[in-house]
């Protein structure tokens, strides 16, 4: 109980080292959630192939990052204007304190689509929005983000090859998009 009552201070106070201490520990939390669901699953690199077995375990990481030239096409693959996509589906994140970028929500993050994600909010648990649990299937797979295209789990990748479409944004360019779109 004291730990719960612990990050709820956190959450409401403005002192940043208590604040990182909290999103260190949800990172924690969520990274051994992910190995245990990852050992669990029936991915390409657990069976040792080379090819996509649409188990969904992608879909269960940090959802992808679009770049900017994505949005339109994204948008017009479900009949929607950029805008409406982006409250819809998607949030901005941080890369640090000074650069922004937008990425696809994950299904319990609703209720803070079209806005700037809470720090501790960034490892919620769940699928990206446009995984179909039923199909196994992305919902947007002819458009989906070059994030997507381009992770294949049986290869080890650095979280730089993987999470290139962060540095697409320029500095400002999520938030007035945000604000403008």
């Amino acid at each position: 109980m004291a730990n719960n009552k612990n990050l709820a201070i956190n959450l409401t106070t403005n002192d940043d080292h208590l604040d990182c201490f909290a999103a260190e520990r949800c990172y924690q939390a969520f990274m051994k959630w992910l190995e245990e669901n990852r050992a669990k699953s029936l991915s390409a690199a657990n069976l040792r192939l080379k090819v996509c077995q649409q188990c969904g375990h992608c879909c269960m990481g940090i959802p992808c990052t679009v770049k900017p030239d994505e949005i339109k096409p994204i948008a017009s693959y479900l009949g929607l204007e950029c805008r409406e996509l982006f409250n819809k589906y998607m949030v901005i994140d941080k890369y640090d304190d000074t650069n922004e970028f937008i990425r696809i929500a994950k299904e319990g993050q609703s209720d803070i689509v079209g806005s700037i994600l809470p720090r501790l909010r960034r490892f919620d648990r769940g699928y990206c929005v446009f995984f179909n649990k039923n199909t196994r299937l992305c919902n947007i797979y002819p458009v989906r983000p070059a994030e997507a295209k381009d992770w294949n789990c049986w290869e080890r990748q650095s979280p730089d090859e993987y999470n290139h479409s962060v540095f697409a944004w320029n500095k400002g360019q999520a938030i007035r998009f945000m604000e403008h779109k």
